[in-house]
C-alpha cells in the first residue's frame, strides 16, 4: 500500500498550517506517524478512499463520531442538496432550528430550553459558564476530553501532567490565563475515590 501523496501533502501542511490541520482528533500523528493515510478523496457508507487510491473500512472515528448513518448517506445528502439550492446562509434565521429545538425538548423532558453551539468545545464552555453562574462557584472537577478552551487547559497550570490521561501528554499552557490556576481539577473516569476527594474540597461543578 502506498500513501506517498498523503505524506507529501502532510509535510506541506505542517509548513503552512499551525499544527498541520484544523482538528486535533484528525491529526495523523495521534495514530501512526508517517504511516497514516492523512487525506481522503471520497467516502461512502463505512468506506474511505484516500488520495493515493487506497480503500479502507473506517474503524476509526467516522468523521469524529458525526456520521452514525455512514458517509454520504443518500437521504441526508438529498436533503442537503435541496437546502443548498435555497442558500446556506442568510441574514434571517432558519425555521428548522425551531423544529429541532421542539424535537430535542420532547426527547429530553427534563430541559426547559435548548442552546445550539457550533463545536463541542464551544458547547462545553457554554455549559460551564451556566454552571458557574448557577452555583456561584469557580472550581470544576472533570474527567475526559472537553475541548481546547482556557478553562480546560488551565488544569495543567496546577500540574503539567494533569491532562496526560485525558487528552495528550505534555500539553503546554502558553497563553492560558494564569489566574485560572487551581480552578479545574481532573479525576479519572469511574474513579469514585478521586471524585469524592475533590467533592470534599467543596467543588460543586462536575464535567
Amino acid at each position: 500500500m502506498k500513501i506517498n501523496k498523503s505524506q507529501q501533502l502532510w509535510k506541506s501542511a505542517l509548513k503552512n498550517i499551525a499544527g498541520g490541520n484544523m482538528l486535533l482528533t484528525k491529526n495523523p500523528n495521534l495514530f501512526l506517524p508517517e504511516k497514516w493515510p492523512v487525506y481522503y478523496n471520497k467516502a461512502k457508507g463505512c468506506h474511505v478512499w484516500d488520495i493515493d487510491g487506497n480503500k479502507y473500512i473506517d474503524f476509526s472515528f467516522m468523521g469524529v463520531g458525526t456520521n452514525i448513518l455512514g458517509y454520504a448517506n443518500s437521504k441526508v445528502d438529498n436533503f442537503v442538496y435541496q437546502t443548498i439550492k435555497k442558500s446556506t446562509n442568510c441574514t434571517l434565521n432558519c425555521p428548522e432550528e425551531v423544529e429541532l429545538a421542539e424535537k430535542l425538548l420532547k426527547l429530553h423532558n427534563w430541559a426547559d430550553q435548548v442552546k445550539f453551539a457550533r463545536t463541542g468545545a464551544e458547547a462545553n464552555s457554554i455549559a460551564l459558564r451556566l454552571a458557574r453562574g448557577y452555583t456561584n462557584s469557580d472550581k470544576v472537577a472533570f474527567c475526559g476530553y472537553h475541548g481546547w478552551h482556557d478553562w480546560y487547559l488551565s488544569t495543567n497550570l496546577n500540574d503539567k501532567n494533569n491532562l496526560n490521561n485525558h487528552l495528550l501528554k505534555g500539553i503546554k499552557t502558553n497563553g492560558v490565563i494564569k489566574n485560572l490556576k487551581n480552578t479545574v481539577f481532573p479525576f479519572r473516569y469511574n474513579n469514585i475515590d478521586e471524585l469524592e476527594k475533590l467533592l470534599k474540597k467543596k467543588i460543586k461543578i462536575i464535567f
